[in-house]
């Protein structure tokens, strides 16, 4: 992805968190939203690997509101989920299976991701997890 690609991106995944902090209490619905991007869906879900918290209603006829819940204190950059894999392969089964490993997804020039939605898991374990400290 070229640099002008990522600042335009940029630029409208701020325009959404833009739109739902003016919103407040109110929200925003996807039909506003894809004014500023027909991609929103990937923009809010960027935000939600990032840290925010929003909540999303199905309101009926293909229509969602959106609601920013919170922003967080600092930007989360995720690690990378292939790097994650592959360390998990070499504690797990050693240096010989970890190169082994690597060796193959090369051959099929494969790359390990996440889950779409993964960070919805770990923002309900870390609530999980404040609840069990009170």
């Amino acid at each position: 992805m070229d640099y002008e690609t990522r600042k335009r991106l940029a630029t409208q995944r701020q325009k959404i968190i833009q739109m739902l902090i003016d919103a407040g209490d109110d929200g925003v619905t996807n039909t506003e939203l894809s004014k500023i991007s027909l991609r929103y869906g990937g923009h809010i879900n960027e935000m939600g690997r990032q840290g925010y918290k929003y909540k999303k209603l199905n309101i009926g006829g293909g229509v969602y509101r959106y609601w920013l819940l919170s922003v967080p204190s600092q930007i989360r950059i995720p690690e990378n989920a292939h790097d994650i894999f592959m360390d998990q392969v070499e504690k797990r089964c050693g240096e010989d299976m970890s190169a082994e490993v690597s060796e193959i997804f090369e051959e099929l020039y494969f790359h390990a991701v996440r889950k779409n939605g993964w960070y919805l898991r770990e923002m309900e374990t870390e609530q999980q997890m404040k609840w069990d400290l009170n």
